[in-house]
């Protein structure tokens, strides 16, 4: 049985988030899904696919733009490789909170 590609729907990561979630579909109910990083391969994270959506909570990726795609796997069958997806993670600007008003340096 092939494993049919998984989709990834479009991410937006708020601004100073460090673990976006990544959603999809076409998942294979009971298979595993993963998601890499498409540059360097290295695995990000992975979920079981429920009715053929899922959603994998990817911890602390690194600042600035990563391009990631998507693998589900059952019973020892690999799909393709999803689309590639790029997503940003942005660091905050940083907040001065001293010196404080008629404080002395």
């Amino acid at each position: 049985m092939a494993v049919v590609k998984p989709v990834i729907t479009p991410i937006t990561v708020p601004v100073g988030h460090q673990d976006p979630v990544i959603e999809g579909h076409s998942g294979v109910p009971g298979a595993v899904m993963k998601i890499y990083d498409q540059r360097t391969e290295e695995y990000l994270g992975e979920a079981p696919v429920g009715e053929g959506k899922w959603a994998v909570i990817i911890d602390e990726l690194a600042f600035g733009p990563s391009d990631i795609y998507a693998r589900q796997t059952f019973n020892q069958t690999h799909s393709a490789h999803s689309q590639h997806v790029r997503l940003e993670v942005t660091l905050l600007a940083p907040v001065v909170q001293t010196p404080l008003p008629d404080d002395t340096v």
